[in-house]
C-alpha cells in the first residue's frame, strides 16, 4: 500500500501522462496526489481512466498555472473534507476494518511574498481531534540551508517560518530513501540549482500506526520535480529475512540468578590448545545457558505479575491495614518484573545518553521503530561509482571492499621514503611497545568501553564483561581490535613530511611565505586532507607523491579532481567568514532544530530532557565556539530553541516558562539546573586558545598571530588592530576573562612589572595599587629582590608600598635556584587553564556586574542537599520544581492571569502554593500518613 505524490508540471503533454501511467503500474499506489496539473476537470477525468484509478477529485487551474488533483483506488474509502487552490484534505480508511486517518495534499505558494499565507493555511488544516495525519506535496520551501545547492541563498527568515508552521502542527519529516534533492532547474554551470522542496510529514498518531512508513524519492522524468512514493508498510522487497542472532539482554542483570548462570557456564570444562578457541567456546556455553534460563525466567515473570496482582487485589479488598508491609513487598516484585521491559527497549533504541531509571517507555518504542525503518542497507556504491541495490550484490561489494582494504598491495620504494625520517624511538620505548598487554591494561580498556555499544558477532556487549568481570580470567597478548588506524595514518604521513622537508632543504621545493614575515610553510596535514603550499613546481611535487605512493601503497587519483577558488566549509567550520557572519553559522541552528524536532516533548520526561539538553543539544555548537565568537543573534536563537524544547510549546505559542532561562543556566548550587550559558561558555573555550598561544609561543598559529597582531609580542596587551580576522576577534574578546584568571608566579622577578602586573595573590586586587612616584627607579620585581641573599629588600619595600602590600609581598617565596617567572591559572589545582574553571569565572564576572542577592548564597546548602539525594533523577527534578515554585499551582496560575481564584480546591482555606499542595493541605497530610514513614 502506497501513496504517489508528484508535481507533474502539466498534464497536457501526452508523454507526461504516459510517464504517470508507468509510475502507477510500477508502484501501484492506492492514492495519487498531483500538483500543477494545469488542466480542468474534464481533462483530469481522461487522465483518471488512463491511470485506471477509480475515484478523482480535482481543483481546476487558473489560467495556465496551478491545478491539483486527488485520485484513488476503490480498495480504500476516501472522503473529501475540504479543499482550496492550495490543498485537498480527505479522510482515508484502508478497506473496511483498517484505521481511519487524514491525508492532506499540499501546495506551497510559489510567490515567496505570499508564502506566509500557505503556513497559516497549514496551521488551520491541523486536525482538531487526535487523529493520524499525513501531509505531503510540494511545499516550495526548505527546512535547512543544506537542502539547497546553487543559486542565491534562501533568506533564513523564510526557512524559520516554515519550521514554525511544521512545529505548530506537530509534524515530523518522514524518513526518505533515494535522491537527496527533489527539484532542479536543469541548467548548466553556475546557474544550476537543486533543492528539496517536495516532502512528506506525519504526526505522532500517524507514525504510531505506520511504524514502517518511508518516503521514496524517485527519478524526475518529464518534470523538474521528483515523484514521491510513500510506502505505508516497508516490506523491504528482495531483502532476506534477518537470521536470529543471540543478544545479551540488559534486563537479565536485574535478576541475581544471572551472575550464577554465567559463572557456572564459564567454569565448564573445555579442552583445546588455542586460547582464542577456548574463549569462543566458553562464550558459546554462556549463550546456551542464558537462553535456557531466559525461557524459564520469562515464565516465572509472567506468573509473578499474575499472582502478584491477584494477591494485591485480595489484600486491598480484605485487609484493614495490618498487611501493608506485605503488600509493599509484593508491589515491589511486580514493579521489578515490569521494569525489565524498559531496560529491554532502552537497549534497542541505542540512546545511551538516557539514564536508566527514568521511565520513557513511549519514547523507547518510538525510537526503536525509527531505528527499524533505517536499520537496513538497501543501496550501496561500488568502487566504480555504480549504485547496487540487489542484496546478493551488496554483500559482494562489502566483502570485496574490505578484502582489498586489508590485503597488501606489496609497496616498493619503502626505504627511499624512510631515508630522511629521523629515528625517534629509544630502546626502552621499543621494549615497552613489544611487551604483551597486562591484565591491568585489559581491565582499564574493558571498563572504558561503551557498556551498550554494538556487540560483536557473539552478541555480548561490553556491559556483559563489565558486570561479570570477576568471573573471567583475561588472556594475555590479545591485540585484536585495537583502534590503530589513526596512528597508522600518522606514521605513514611522517614519511611524506620528511620527503617534503628534504626537497625544501635541497632547493627543489619553494615553500609559501605567510605574510611579510619570515614564516614559511610547505604543507599542513589534517585527519583526511593534505594541503601543500609551494610555487608552481608541479614536476617536483608529482615526483614526491609518486615516491610516497610506491612506499605507502596509497594511490593518488588525479582524474575527476576539480579546482575551486574557495571552500564554504572545512572540517565542519566556515572556511571564510565575510560580511554575512550570521549566515555562516546558520548550520548550528539547523542541527539543533533537527535534534529538537526529533525528540518531542511528548516522548521525554523532564529528567530525560535535562540529560538530552546537556549531553547532546548544548554540545552541538561547542566545536564552532572553540574557534569563533558566535554572533549574539546566533546564541540568542540557540537559547530560544533550547528554551522552547525544555518548557514545551503548544499549537501557536510556547508554553508557560516559569523560570527565566538565565536562572536555569545558573549552577545547581545557586538554584539553577546547570544548563550552559552559551555566551560565557564561548568565551571560556576561546580563552583556552589564548592559553595555548601563551604556553606554545613557537607553534605555527602563535607565530602567525604574533606576526600580524602582536607588535610587542605580548598577547595580553594586544590590540584588536585594523581589519582583523573573525578568529582573532574572538580570541581578543576572551582576553578579559583570561587576564582575570592569570597571575604571575615569582621566580627571578625579571619578567614581572611591579606596578602593572598581577603577582601578589594575597591582596584583593592581586597587584600594587600604590601610585608610582616620579623618581622611583624600580620597574621589575627583580629590582626589589636582594640578588645574593635571595630575600626581599625590606627598606625599599617600606619606602615604596603600604603595610598591607608589604605583608602580601613578604608572603611570596623567592626561588633560590633563580627560575624564570611564569604565568599560571589560579583557579585550578595544577595551575593550568581548564574550560570548566574559565566558564565558572566568566559566570562569576557576570554576577558581579549585575549584583547578587545574599539569599542565593544562603540557599546554596539547601540546593546541594537536594541534588545529592539518593533518589531517581525525575524525583530530584520534581523537588527542584517545588522548591523553585514553578509547579502549575493555582497561585502561580493566578499570578500569570490564567485563573481568577487561587484558593485550594480541596480545603478552600489557603492559596494553593507548592508548599500548601504538597505539605500544608489536609489532603496532602492524608497522603503522607499512608506512607510507611512518619513525616
Amino acid at each position: 500500500m502506497s501513496i504517489l505524490v508528484w508535481n507533474c508540471r502539466g498534464l497536457g503533454n501526452p508523454q507526461t501522462v504516459n510517464v504517470l501511467r508507468n509510475l502507477t503500474k510500477e508502484k501501484y499506489p492506492n492514492v495519487v496526489y498531483l500538483v500543477e496539473t494545469k488542466c480542468r476537470r474534464n481533462r483530469m477525468e481522461v487522465v483518471r481512466r488512463c491511470m485506471q484509478m477509480d475515484g478523482c477529485f480535482s481543483v481546476d487551474c487558473v489560467g495556465f498555472s496551478g491545478g491539483i488533483a486527488l485520485l484513488w483506488k476503490e480498495e480504500w474509502s476516501v472522503k473529501i473534507i475540504n479543499y482550496t487552490r492550495w490543498h485537498i484534505s480527505a479522510l482515508i480508511q484502508e478497506e473496511t476494518s483498517g484505521p481511519t486517518w487524514q491525508f492532506t495534499g499540499f501546495y506551497g505558494h510559489p510567490d515567496t511574498g505570499k508564502r506566509i499565507s500557505s503556513w497559516q493555511l497549514l496551521r488551520m488544516l491541523k486536525p482538531t481531534s487526535p487523529i493520524a495525519w499525513l501531509c505531503a506535496g510540494d511545499f516550495n520551501e526548505i527546512l535547512h540551508e543544506c537542502e539547497k545547492i546553487g543559486g542565491a541563498s534562501r533568506p533564513y527568515k523564510q526557512i524559520e517560518e516554515f519550521r514554525q508552521a511544521v512545529d505548530c502542527c506537530g509534524l515530523n519529516d518522514i524518513h526518505s530513501h533515494g535522491q537527496e534533492f527533489t527539484w532542479s532547474n536543469n541548467r548548466n554551470g553556475r546557474d544550476f540549482t537543486k533543492e528539496k522542496i517536495d516532502r512528506a510529514f506525519g504526526n505522532k498518531e500517524w507514525n504510531d500506526i505506520y511504524t514502517q512508513g518511508v518516503c521514496n524519492v524517485l527519478p524526475a522524468i518529464m518534470s523538474d520535480h521528483s515523484p514521491l512514493s510513500i510506502s505505508l508498510h516497508n516490506t523491504n522487497h528482495g531483502m532476506k529475512r534477518k537470521r536470529w542472532c543471540f543478544r545479551y539482554e540488559l534486563a537479565w542483570e536485574l535478576k541475581e540468578e544471572c551472575k550464577q548462570v554465567v559463572s557456572e557456564a564459564w567454569q565448564k570444562t573445555c579442552i583445546t590448545d588455542s586460547k582464542a578457541k577456548l574463549l569462543s567456546t566458553k562464550l558459546e556455553f554462556c549463550q546456551k545457558d542464558l537462553l535456557t534460563w531466559r525461557q524459564t525466567l520469562k515464565q516465572q515473570e509472567e506468573m509473578v505479575i499474575l499472582k502478584g496482582k491477584q494477591s494485591i487485589g485480595h489484600l486491598q479488598n480484605t485487609g484493614t491495614g495490618e498487611h501493608l508491609i506485605a503488600m509493599k513487598l509484593i508491589q515491589g516484585e511486580v514493579v521489578s518484573s515490569i521494569t525489565s521491559n524498559d531496560s529491554k527497549w532502552k537497549q534497542r533504541v541505542k540512546q545511551h545518553w538516557l539514564k536508566h531509571g527514568d521511565r520513557n517507555t513511549q519514547y523507547f518504542h518510538m525510537q526503536a521503530n525509527q531505528r527499524r525503518k533505517i536499520n537496513a542497507i538497501k543501496c550501496i556504491e561500488d568502487s566504480q561509482g555504480r549504485s547496487v541495490t540487489k542484496q546478493s550484490e551488496i554483500g559482494e561489494v562489502i566483502t570485496g571492499y574490505f578484502s582489498s582494504l586489508f590485503t597488501t598491495s606489496h609497496p616498493s620504494s619503502v626505504e627511499q621514503c624512510l631515508i630522511a625520517l629521523d629515528t625517534r624511538l629509544a630502546m626502552d620505548m621499543k621494549a615497552w611497545l613489544l611487551n604483551p598487554f597486562s591484565r591491568e591494561e585489559i581491565n582499564a580498556t574493558v571498563f572504558h568501553m561503551n557498556p551498550l555499544g554494538s556487540p560483536g558477532p557473539d552478541g555480548f556487549p561490553a556491559q556483559f564483561y563489565q558486570k561479570h568481570w570477576e568471573i573471567f580470567v583475561p588472556s594475555r597478548g590479545l591485540r585484536q581490535g585495537d583502534p590503530l588506524s589513526p596512528y597508522l595514518f600518522i606514521l605513514c604521513v611522517e614519511a611524506l613530511t620528511s620527503l617534503l622537508n628534504q626537497a625544501e632543504a635541497c632547493g627543489n621545493l619553494t615553500p609559501a611565505p605567510i605574510g611579510r614575515g619570515p614564516i614559511i610553510v610547505n604543507h599542513l596535514f589534517f585527519a583526511d586532507d593534505s594541503l601543500l603550499f609551494c610555487q608552481a613546481e608541479i614536476k617536483c611535487v608529482l615526483n614526491i607523491l609518486d615516491l610516497y605512493e610506491k612506499g605507502s601503497g596509497q594511490i593518488l587519483l588525479l582524474a575527476g579532481v576539480q579546482s575551486t577558488s574557495s571552500f564554504e566549509r572545512y572540517l565542519g567550520l566556515p572556511a571564510l567568514v565575510g560580511k554575512r557572519k550570521i549566515a555562516s553559522f546558520h548550520s548550528l541552528i539547523d542541527r539543533t532544530w533537527t535534534r529538537v524536532s526529533n525528540w518531542r516533548t511528548k516522548f521525554l520526561s523532564a529528567a530525560g530532557k535535562d540529560i538530552l539538553l546537556k549531553a547532546i543539544l548544548q554540545a552541538i555548537p561547542t566545536y564552532a565556539m572553540g574557534m569563533f565568537l558566535l554572533p549574539v543573534s546566533i546564541t540568542r536563537k540557540l537559547n530560544q530553541i533550547l528554551r522552547k524544547f525544555w518548557w514545551g510549546f503548544n499549537e501557536y505559542s510556547s508554553k508557560i516558562q516559569w523560570v527565566k532561562w538565565k536562572q536555569l543556566s545558573g549552577s545547581k548550587e545557586m538554584g539553577g539546573l546547570g544548563f550552559r550559558d552559551l555566551r560565557c561558555f564561548n568565551l571560556a573555550l576561546l580563552s583556552k586558545q589564548g592559553w595555548r598561544i601563551l604556553q606554545n609561543p613557537t607553534s605555527l598559529v602563535a607565530q602567525v598571530l604574533k606576526q600580524k597582531y602582536l607588535n610587542k609580542g605580548d598577547l595580553l596587551e594586544a590590540k584588536l588592530g585594523t581589519r582583523p580576522s573573525f578568529a582573532w576577534r574572538g580570541i581578543h574578546a576572551s582576553l578579559t576573562l583570561l587576564k582575570k584568571g592569570l597571575i604571575w608566579r615569582v621566580g627571578n622577578g625579571q619578567k614581572i612589572n611591579i606596578w602593572q602586573d598581577r603577582w601578589i595573590p594575597s591582596l584583593p586586587a592581586q597587584k600594587i595599587l600604590t601610585p608610582r612616584e616620579g623618581d622611583c627607579w624600580c620597574d621589575k620585581v627583580s629590582d626589589i629582590i636582594e640578588p645574593h641573599l635571595k630575600q626581599w629588600q625590606e627598606p625599599l619595600l617600606c619606602e615604596l608600598f603600604t603595610p598591607q602590600e608589604i605583608e602580601g609581598i613578604k608572603a611570596i617565596p623567592i626561588s633560590l635556584g633563580g627560575r624564570e617567572d611564569i604565568l599560571i591559572w589560579q583557579f585550578s589545582q595544577n595551575n593550568k587553564y581548564t574550560v570548566k574553571s574559565g566558564y565558572h569565572l566568566s559566570k562569576d564576572m557576570e554576577r558581579e556586574q549585575e549584583g547578587e542577592s545574599s539569599r542565593k548564597k544562603r540557599d546554596c546548602q539547601v540546593w546541594k542537599t537536594i541534588w545529592k539525594l539518593n533518589v531517581p533523577r525525575a524525583t530530584k527534578m520534581f523537588i527542584w520544581k517545588a522548591c523553585s515554585e514553578v509547579l502549575p499551582t493555582l497561585a502561580n496560575l493566578k499570578r500569570r492571569k490564567v485563573v481568577e481564584d487561587n484558593l485550594c480546591l480541596i480545603c478552600n482555606q489557603e492559596p494553593e502554593t507548592s508548599g500548601h499542595a504538597l505539605w500544608g493541605c489536609i489532603g496532602a497530610r492524608d497522603v503522607w500518613c499512608q506512607g510507611p514513614m512518619k513525616v
